[in-house]
C-alpha cells in the first residue's frame, strides 16, 4: 500500500468522523460538568462560610455583652447576688 493510499484512505475516515452526530450529548456534558460541579460546589461553600460567620460573629456578640455588663458590676454587687 502507497503512501498515497494510506493517506486517501484516513482522509475519507476522517471525514466519515466529522460527519458523524453520535456521542455529541456526551461530549456536551463533559464541557458542562466541571462548570456545573465549580457553581454547586461553590455555593455550597459560600453557605458553610456564611453560616460559620454569622455564628463567628453571634458568639463575638454575646461574649461582648456579657463582659460589658461585668464591668458595670462591681465586687459587692456580686456578693449580695
Amino acid at each position: 500500500m502507497t503512501f498515497a493510499a494510506r493517506l486517501a484512505g484516513f482522509s475519507a475516515k476522517l471525514r466519515v468522523f466529522g460527519r458523524s452526530r453520535t456521542g455529541v450529548s456526551a461530549v456536551e456534558f463533559a464541557i458542562i460538568l466541571p462548570v456545573m460541579l465549580l457553581l454547586y460546589i461553590g455555593g455550597v461553600e459560600l453557605g458553610d462560610g456564611l453560616a460559620i460567620q454569622f455564628k463567628a460573629t453571634l458568639a463575638a456578640r454575646t461574649v461582648t455583652d456579657l463582659a460589658s455588663n461585668m464591668s458595670a458590676s462591681t465586687p459587692a454587687r456580686w456578693a449580695t447576688s
